[in-house]
């Protein structure tokens, strides 16, 4: 089952919200003091905004990305068996 999100409206709303927050925070100068491997999980056909999960990348020094195929906002129930087989992976 693939979750596309019931309100375009809504989630337009959400990213220009979220969008307004990241710009006034410094999360990227906190990410960068994390040293701890970190899996970043996302579903290739999220429609909400990529460049905050792109930047947050960039900026954890230890990360590693995965994009799920066939996935949107929720991969760990959308492609629930792959989401366990990459994090099972990555705590290996």
């Amino acid at each position: 089952m693939l979750w596309l999100g019931v309100n375009y409206d809504c989630n337009a709303a959400i990213n220009a919200e979220l969008e307004r927050e990241l710009v006034t925070t410094d999360l990227a100068g906190q990410c960068r003091d994390l040293g701890v491997p970190t899996l970043i999980v996302g579903g290739t056909k999220d429609i909400r905004l990529r460049w905050a999960v792109d930047s947050l990348r960039q900026a954890l020094p230890n990360a590693q990305r995965v994009g799920l195929a066939d996935a949107g906002h929720l991969p760990w129930t959308e492609q629930h068996e792959h989401f366990g087989r990459v994090v099972t992976t990555f705590l290996a």
